[in-house]
C-alpha cells in the first residue's frame, strides 16, 4: 500500500505517518528505493491489536 492508502486506512495524515516513522512508531514500514510502502496484512494487524487494547482498556460501568 502507498502512503496515502495507509493514511485513509488508518484515518491519519500522511504529515501523521510520517511523524511515527520518524519516531520509530507506526505501523511497519517497507522502502523500495525512496518509495514508503506499507504491507496491507502487517497494517490490518497493526490496527486490530490498537483496537482490541482500546477495548480491553475501557471502564464498564
Amino acid at each position: 500500500m502507498t502512503e496515502d492508502d495507509a493514511a485513509r486506512v488508518l484515518n491519519v495524515s500522511k504529515g501523521t505517518l510520517r511523524n511515527w516513522r520518524s519516531q520509530g512508531k507506526g505501523p511497519p514500514v517497507s522502502r523500495i528505493g525512496s518509495a514508503v510502502r506499507y504491507d496491507p496484512g502487517q497494517l490490518r494487524e497493526y490496527v486490530s491489536v490498537r483496537t482490541r487494547f482500546a477495548i480491553g482498556r475501557e471502564k464498564i460501568a
